[in-house]
């Protein structure tokens, strides 16, 4: 028995060494197919260890321990299901979870991107804190080319707790690099403590932590249109007017043709929303005029 195994291992069927005592004859076919069978399912465990090894996860969750309370809020066209499913991460969209301490943030990410690994999605888990010291440490070595390639068949990368801790101006520089090169390539799992409006306290830059937000929430369901509701409408409206503005000077339209354009444009992006449909028109006035007095220039989105 004992060189059997030995033989099996040599040829590399560890699966089969272990466990081929388990498999029942009732006929050879049925016997090999069993055989096969052991080995081929011990494999597919391996692989999946290994890819819950390589993801670095600092703690393993599971969907099935997790409870969605009444208190937790999806916004408006994202279900669990969507989420469980892993149907983001075909759409190379985002999620952004965000809540007070103790309501579920990292166990939701770990949980998710756990099934994305059983599923064969390769996966990486990073803390803010722990992916701003190796951004550094790697940028400091020179090495920061080689860390950004290996992240590049990557499917789904977790950022977790981004918040807690304060990022200096350099770590917040290359965490933005390192989101900028996932745009439209991969899926991001962002959790934070903090609302969108707090983020510029953690990456220390009001123009870097927009953008980055940016890079975010344009492949995040409803999140943008999460984005624009916390802006005031003082805040919305200089915004959109001066888009409008440009868009006229730009195509040379009169301002009636170019308005059927604009329209479109953002409802595509927001979706019909009550909270924009005033902002929206107030805009295009004041737009309007602008053009007409030439108040307002391309140059003032530079």
């Amino acid at each position: 028995m004992a060189d059997i195994e030995q033989m099996m291992r040599t040829l590399k069927l560890g699966g089969l060494a272990k466990d081929w005592r388990e498999a029942e004859y009732h006929d050879t076919e049925q016997y090999v197919t069993d055989l096969l069978q052991i080995e081929l399912h011990e494999r597919e465990v391996n692989r999946i260890n290994r890819m819950v090894k390589t993801a670095g996860f600092h703690v393993i969750k599971t969907l099935d321990d997790f409870v969605w309370k009444p208190e937790i809020g999806l916004p408006a066209g994202l279900t669990r299901e969507y989420m469980e499913n892993l149907d983001f991460i075909t759409a190379k969209e985002n999620l952004i979870f965000m809540g007070a301490v103790g309501t579920g943030k990292t166990h939701l990410a770990a949980a998710i991107a756990l099934k994305a690994c059983q599923e064969s999605h390769r996966v990486r888990f990073f803390t803010a804190a722990s992916l701003a010291n190796i951004l550094l440490e790697r940028n400091n070595k020179g090495t920061l080319n080689g860390f950004m390639t290996s992240l590049k068949k990557v499917e789904l990368i977790v950022i977790d707790e981004l918040g807690f801790v304060p990022l200096n101006k350099d770590a917040a520089q290359l965490m933005f690099q390192m989101i900028s090169e996932c745009y439209e390539l991969k899926s991001l799992i962002i959790t934070s403590n903090l609302e969108f409006s707090g983020w510029n306290t953690v990456l220390g830059d009001n123009r870097l932590t927009a953008a980055l937000i940016d890079r975010l929430v344009h492949h995040s369901p409803e999140a943008r249109r999460r984005h624009i509701r916390e802006r005031s409408v003082s805040d919305i409206l200089p915004c959109l007017a001066r888009g409008f503005a440009v868009l006229c000077e730009y195509a040379q339209l009169p301002e009636v043709v170019c308005s059927c354009r604009f329209f479109p444009v953002y409802q595509r992006i927001f979706g019909n929303d009550e909270i924009l449909i005033v902002p929206l028109k107030r805009a295009q006035s004041i737009a309007v005029i602008a053009v007409h007095t030439r108040a307002v220039k391309p140059s003032v989105l530079r």
